[in-house]
């Protein structure tokens, strides 16, 4: 009788589990709720709404726009994970018709030069410079949502915690590379790998971080030939001045002598087999540099300053 009982109550638990559905994933760093078939991240750091904006375009999302009450109970719970960011977070909308923020509140302001960039050839997505950009219009007002899940109106250009949405329909999954984004462009034939050159700077711990988020890590020049692959993808990004570096998974232990570079799974590279440095590098330019990147020139390993922000290179390894 307690063997039938067990049987009974195992298939009342699976009968009554949640649908595979809910557990839909995204980026490792975006919750998913099944209530609005979404995924949702909460930026601690402060930013302006045009600089929020481009941060969640780089992630292959958009700035949250708060569509119903669901949303709204969502930043309520969102807050509550975080209780030293403040009583405001940026969402997206014109902002008319809500309460004036706080004037208490004291976002840090950015005084960027607010230059435009024109638009992009389809193909060609540039990489988006995030250093300079502001909202500087004492007149411009945007949506922003309390600790209480209410809307507000403040000034565009206030720094501030922001919300990054997107819809579960908008985020096909890329089955060749493993990916959630198309971003991703696959040299699988050649190296078994898919490889992303971000549309964002970022300093060498933050681009780490978000290619791990995505599945992926930061890329690593095994041999010549996956040199060349690498070389040809950077070529096809658009020229600026901002764009002459690209870190990869290369660094170096701070502080400690003597100075050897290991990727990002701990290998020495003499160890991998294949180190291409440019001329006269590594370097160590004023004992600070231990972080690697790729000078858009030669495509070569070129020693930098970590917190230094530039582009960088997901790799998403896959089978041959």
């Amino acid at each position: 009788m307690g063997y039938l009982f067990t049987i009974l109550a195992l298939c009342f638990a699976l009968a009554t589990a949640e649908s595979p559905a809910v557990s839909k994933q995204y980026r490792s760093d975006y919750t998913y709720d099944k209530n609005t078939d979404s995924f949702y991240k909460m930026h601690t750091e402060q930013a302006s709404t045009d600089r929020a904006h481009t941060t969640c375009q780089a992630e292959g999302a958009r700035l949250m726009a708060p569509e119903s009450e669901q949303d709204l109970a969502l930043i309520h719970g969102m807050f509550k994970k975080f209780p030293d960011i403040g009583r405001l977070v940026l969402v997206d909308g014109n902002g008319a018709g809500h309460d004036e923020a706080d004037e208490d509140e004291e976002p840090i302001i950015n005084y960027g030069s607010g230059v435009g960039h024109d638009e992009a050839d389809e193909d060609e997505k540039p990489i988006i410079n995030l250093e300079g950009e502001t909202d500087f219009d004492s007149r411009r007002k945007c949506e922003v949502v309390n600790r209480e899940g209410q809307i507000e109106s403040s000034i565009c250009y206030f720094e501030l915690p922001f919300i990054c949405k997107v819809n579960a329909k908008d985020a096909p999954y890329n089955e060749e590379c493993g990916t959630y984004s198309n971003d991703y462009v696959s040299k699988i034939s050649l190296t078994g790998s898919c490889y992303r050159i971000a549309r964002i700077k970022a300093n060498w711990n933050e681009a780490y971080a978000n290619c791990q988020a995505e599945g992926a890590h930061l890329a690593i020049l095994n041999n010549e030939g996956e040199f060349e692959i690498v070389k040809g993808l950077i070529e096809k990004i658009p020229r600026s001045v901002e764009d002459w570096q690209f870190f990869v998974g290369v660094r170096a232990e701070e502080k400690k002598s003597p100075i050897i570079f290991k990727t990002v799974f701990n290998q020495t590279l003499e160890q991998v087999g294949y180190a291409p440095w440019d001329n006269n590098e590594p370097n160590n330019s004023f004992g600070i540099e231990y972080c690697v990147s790729l000078i858009r020139t030669t495509c070569k390993y070129n020693d930098t300053v970590c917190r230094n922000r530039y582009s960088y290179i997901c790799e998403k390894e896959r089978s041959v």
